[in-house]
């Protein structure tokens, strides 16, 4: 079939050459004629590809199978009709690309002006197509070579991932290796193997021995460690954060001045849901150098204590403050009645007795609403029982003026009465 392309194309290449030695007007005529015969074969091309590529399309799932490795799937029916469908419109491409460079060839050779043009086009071609054909044999070894690392680095990942996802599970067990760690340590472990296969492969590519290459490289590497210097702490801060189980996902925390529920935790970055549903992402260099308030790791099984501030004067009994304070803690809900509530004084401050109340939970996520329920309790204890709460501080002159207690419901209309100065009587 070449042999018999070949001599087509050398008895066109002869008798175009003759005409282009003649009358001008025979070149031109058949100049007109190729044109219209080139676009003639592509139209008709075109229609045989369209018919292949629909036939292809019905093949997929009975002729186009999914492609297996024992029961593993490596490539969908799909996959393989998209690939079949690809190679034919490649070939299409390649035809075309040969019927324009014969039309265009022996279009030159029509006239005298671009003859020469003409008889050196087809052997820059040949010398290009038998350059490309040269290297790609000789890179053959190499290719084998590469496709063989291929095949290892992605089969040792398949393993590495079935032993963690193994871990993540409980059905393997190593001990001091929390599960939680497993895929955190699972994606380390697969970024090191793919570094080392490119660090192997690397040699094998084409062009890797030339000068241009490698500036190249090296100028790519400069870039990079110039403007990752930030990302590499943040990254290593994420493995220290990873190892250390300073927090999980769901837990309440503090982060410097950021206080929320951890909902995402990566190797560069952790983000955090505020009680307000804004979503704050902190850099893990920043949390590694912040102090963390995990409020979630003892609470979940024993609890964690909230602890509120009031102050109470000296004239009220230091025991009926525990009380009411305690009574406030077991009327407000989501507040453990074991390990009890306590209350401590904290401080004799000039004016009053600062008392701090310490209320557990295992709810630590809801520490807003408990806060502001207990807040609640806390000042409906002290207004039944008539005692002040004079926080932070609360300045009165005592002279027959009516107490500051909140009152449910003033009579409409009252008149809160005057301040009054009470005078001595003479000899008193």
């Amino acid at each position: 079939m070449g042999a018999f392309f070949s001599e087509v194309y050398g008895w066109l290449e002869a008798r175009f050459t003759e005409i282009g030695q003649g009358n001008l007007l025979w070149a031109f005529i058949a100049t007109c004629v190729l044109i219209v015969a080139a676009i003639f074969v592509m139209a008709a091309f075109r229609f045989l590809l369209r018919r292949m590529d629909r036939r292809l399309e019905t093949w997929e799932g009975t002729h186009l199978r999914a492609v297996r490795l024992q029961k593993q799937e490596l490539l969908a029916a799909e996959d393989t009709t998209k690939i079949a469908r690809g190679v034919v419109r490649w070939i299409g491409y390649a035809v075309y690309a040969v019927i324009a460079y014969v039309a265009l060839q022996l279009i030159f050779l029509s006239f005298p002006v671009t003859r020469g043009v003409g008889s050196s086009l087809l052997g820059s071609l040949a010398d290009a197509v038998r350059s490309i054909g040269a290297g790609i044999i000789d890179f053959l070894p190499n290719i084998v070579f590469l496709a063989v690392l291929y095949f290892v680095a992605t089969r040792t990942v398949k393993l590495v991932q079935l032993v963690f996802r193994g871990i993540s599970i409980g059905r393997i067990k190593i001990k001091g290796f929390d599960a939680e760690w497993s895929r955190p340590t699972f994606k380390i472990i697969r970024f090191l193997i793919w570094v080392f296969f490119v660090i192997v492969a690397f040699p094998y590519l084409p062009g890797s021995e030339s000068p241009a290459f490698r500036g190249v490289s090296i100028f790519l590497g400069v870039l990079f460690s110039l403007g990752s210097t930030g990302a590499a702490a943040n990254f290593v801060s994420g493995i220290m954060l990873t190892y250390t189980r300073a927090f999980r996902i769901s837990d309440r925390v503090r982060i410097g001045g950021v206080e929320g529920a951890v909902i995402d935790r990566t190797l560069f970055v952790t983000r955090v849901r505020t009680p307000k549903k804004v979503i704050v992402t902190v850099p893990n260099s920043t949390v590694m150098t912040s102090p963390v308030h995990n409020f979630s790791t003892e609470g979940r099984e024993k609890g964690v204590f909230l602890d509120t501030t009031v102050t109470i004067g000296y004239d009220v009994p230091w025991r009926r403050v525990h009380e009411l304070l305690l009574a406030a803690a077991a009327k407000t809900a989501k507040v453990e009645t074991e390990p009890p509530a306590f209350v401590l004084q904290k401080s004799l401050e000039d004016f009053a007795v600062a008392y701090e109340l310490n209320a557990p939970t295992r709810e630590p996520r809801s520490m807003p609403e408990i806060y502001s329920e207990l807040h609640q309790n806390i000042q409906d204890e002290f207004a039944e029982a008539g005692i002040e709460i004079a926080s932070p501080h609360h300045f009165a002159l005592r002279d027959g003026n009516d107490d500051l207690l909140p009152a449910e419901k003033p009579a409409r209309g009252a008149a809160q009465r005057a301040f009054r100065f009470l005078g001595l009587e003479p000899g008193a």
